[in-house]
């Protein structure tokens, strides 16, 4: 580590990159409180901050002389932090220099990849090269990867490495963490404890278990650190509830403390649809299946211990991050049903399914209802799946139209007493006429069935997708969308983008997205500040 100053303690900061360059979240935009992704990253080494043989039990993010689990929740809680927007630079700065960390983990999407660079920039002029500054998370995923055809580690020039070694950005991160992190990071936090050269270590560490890459700049070229692939077992990996509390409180769940859940089936979703970051030709396919339904369980047991040792409430919520709840499959929830009834727990929860899954597991969503689930939450990309070329999940497009599938789910959820929130998603080349008629059909049902309650909106942004077509000339150092005032209005959005709109569809108009802002706000909305997804 030839030009970095290590300390032989840890101290380590971990962060969530901003995804917008200034201003705060509208009071309609669904946003969660916590950096749940870094929360799921970092478990691993969470939980070694009890293990006494490990540097991080003598880390920032040990809590020695106490016996109180929150108390230790909360600790390691304060050394993370969600950021917004820059102008949450200011906590950041506070943080840094509170901290002195020696070890900086940034997460990022790719819109959020300025933001990350914004971070690494002022630890770097704050601290100097006492930090060790590692960028991981989707975008590092995206755009640096095994290609499946020649087993070869492959960087597309949006990769941060690459960047850095073509001088489009400045070399402000040491370390680019691809794939599977929970034990990589565990592992360079220890490197740095005992004042090992990461990238040493790493390289006489290969079988940290995960799927996972290392890549940063070695003699101003690109190198990479490959892991052995060894498989993680995830019924031994702790939740994130445990290692970090459980904060928020939906409204959707009247209130009760709301935890973030995961089955832990894989990075992203089962189905293929063309549009989506989390599509399973990038995220990769489902593991672990047949024992998904137990961990998910384990997470939701944990949650519930979580919140009464917490907070001393009996009852507690959770929402599953799934992108599919247990990959939608049948088998799956009836297994995780049966668990449920032998073994109750004093939860409520939550969790994502297509439109056609709904309809086709109707008995497995019936069966659940009596024993906690009291919210799902779906898609409306579209107004006709037709005008935007399709999407793998309208499986059913065969029998009936979307909206009508729609109207049938929902029909469905008010019978049974499930109530339903819904995403729309829009920039992937429908019209505005259609943008305008799926309000008013969202409108109707709201009337007709008080769902879906609420609506989040969500312009399309196109990540790179281990795909140099698909990433088009964008390097993603500019901000997604400038000041001005398509900001203003897209601060009402989740993830939203001006500059960055889907391959070969051009960016909304001001005039449309203002036509759109007011028929949503006609909308009914909860007033929360949680969202059901990161």
């Amino acid at each position: 580590m030839d030009k970095k100053i290590m300390s032989h303690t840890l101290k380590v900061l971990a962060v969530s990159a901003p995804d917008w360059i200034s201003g705060k979240k509208g009071d309609k935009a669904l946003n969660s409180r916590d950096p749940v992704s870094v929360y799921n990253a970092m478990r691993v080494a969470a939980q070694q901050t009890d293990n006494p043989d490990s540097c991080w039990s003598n880390s920032n993010w040990a809590l020695p002389n106490t016996s109180s689990l929150a108390k230790k929740r909360q600790h390691r809680r304060d050394r993370t932090l969600l950021m917004y927007s820059l102008d949450d630079m200011e906590e950041y700065r506070r943080l840094l220099m509170q901290e002195r960390p020696n070890l900086l983990i940034i997460g990022c999407m790719t819109i959020c990849f300025p933001g990350a660079i914004a971070c690494a920039k002022e630890a770097r002029k704050l601290l100097g090269d006492t930090v060790f500054i590692v960028l991981g998370g989707r975008h590092v995923n995206e755009t640096i990867f095994v290609n499946p055809a020649s087993k070869k580690v492959e960087h597309l020039k949006q990769s941060p490495v690459k960047l850095m070694e073509n001088g489009k950005i400045e070399k402000v991160f040491d370390l680019c963490a691809s794939g599977d992190g929970e034990y990589l990071i565990t592992g360079i936090g220890e490197s740095i404890g005992r004042g090992i050269d990461p990238y040493q270590y790493l390289s006489q560490n290969l079988d940290l278990p995960g799927n996972w890459i290392a890549s940063f700049i070695d003699k101003n070229k690109v190198s990479n650190i490959s892991s052995l692939m060894l498989p993680i077992d995830y019924s031994i990996l702790p939740s994130p509830s445990l290692m970090f509390g459980v904060r928020a409180s939906f409204d959707v769940f009247g209130g009760l403390k709301t935890a973030h859940l995961f089955s832990d089936i894989g990075r992203g979703c089962v189905y293929n649809c063309h549009f989506c970051s989390e599509r399973r030709d990038v995220t990769g396919k489902p593991r672990m299946l047949e024992t998904s339904y137990s961990r998910l369980y384990r997470q939701m047991s944990e949650a519930s211990e979580v919140i009464y040792q917490d907070y001393g409430e009996k009852w507690g919520s959770g929402f599953v991050e799934d992108s599919v709840f247990l990959g939608g499959s049948p088998n799956l929830l009836y297994d995780f049903a049966n668990l449920m009834g032998s073994n109750p727990l004093f939860f409520r929860y939550g969790g994502q399914f297509t439109i056609d899954q709904i309809l086709n597991r109707k008995d497995a969503l019936t069966q659940l209802k009596p024993l906690g689930l009291d919210y799902i939450f779906i898609g409306l990309e579209t107004f006709d799946p037709n005008e935007i070329g399709g999407m793998s999940k309208d499986v059913g497009y065969k029998k009936e139209s979307w909206v009508s599938r729609c109207e049938n789910a929902l029909s469905f959820m008010s019978e049974v007493g499930i109530k339903c929130g819904a995403a729309v998603l829009f920039g992937l080349g429908e019209s505005q006429k259609s943008r305008l008629a799926l309000f008013d059909k969202i409108e109707s049902w709201q009337k007709l069935y008080g769902a879906p309650f609420p609506v989040s909106m969500n312009w399309a942004v196109q990540h790179p997708l281990a795909s140099q077509e698909m990433a088009g000339g964008h390097d993603y150092t500019e901000w997604g969308t400038p000041e001005g005032d398509f900001l203003e209005i897209f601060h009402d959005f989740g993830e939203a983008s001006l500059l960055y709109p889907i391959h070969n569809i051009e960016p909304p108009s001001y005039e449309e997205l203002k036509e759109i802002h007011i028929r949503y706000n006609s909308l009914s909305h909860i007033s929360s500040n949680n969202q059901l997804m990161e």
